[in-house]
């Protein structure tokens, strides 16, 4: 009822971007011969991602991936086939996704990775093995999409997204900032 008369009073309810936003997992390129044809991802977990402008280097069936991606309910997949995401990381996977190891919850990490800016202002980090750490205390300075870093921290639970929660402790840059 309170969504019926938001509506009829011409106001626009947005959905609150979090961290959920953003996915990772590993899984193998598909093509789909609807519409022209286009490619997806059929992620281990069983879900089907759309990603729009996926790389070309990934453009062959049956390549393996590790991926992270900032999901898109504002779009819709062609044929309705997948669910739509920006891919923030993506790369050949060299293992099956059953020897991808995440570190437990509660425990240290020191990592190298790129910082990728997430759903709602917030930011991730993808380290160079995939794993996506959300900081609770990212300094501004570091807040740069791409930027590389080596950072440390303490480690919570990861999330149902899979994104791991770090306080970090140190973080350095790994090269120059463009």
């Amino acid at each position: 009822m309170l969504l019926l008369l938001a509506l009829a009073a011409g106001c626009v309810l947005q959905p609150v971007p979090s961290a959920e936003q953003v996915v990772t997992g590993t899984g193998t390129v598909v093509f789909i011969p609807r519409e022209g044809g286009f490619f997806g991802i059929a992620a281990d977990s069983g879900v089907q991602y759309w990603p729009e402008h996926l790389d070309p280097a990934y453009r062959a069936a049956g390549v393996r991936v590790i991926f992270t991606a900032r999901l898109r309910p504002d779009r819709v997949a062609p044929g309705q086939w997948g669910t739509p995401v920006d891919i923030i990381d993506i790369r050949p996977a060299q293992e099956p996704a059953a020897n991808i190891t995440v570190p437990p919850g509660d425990g240290n990490v020191t990592a190298f990775g790129r910082v990728a800016a997430a759903a709602g202002g917030t930011y991730i980090i993808v380290s160079d093995d995939g794993i996506p750490y959300l900081p609770a205390n990212l300094d501004p300075a570091f807040r740069v999409e791409g930027l590389y870093v080596v950072f440390s921290g303490e480690t919570g639970a990861p999330l149902p997204s899979g994104a791991i929660p770090v306080t970090i402790s140190g973080i350095a840059t790994a090269e120059p900032v463009p």
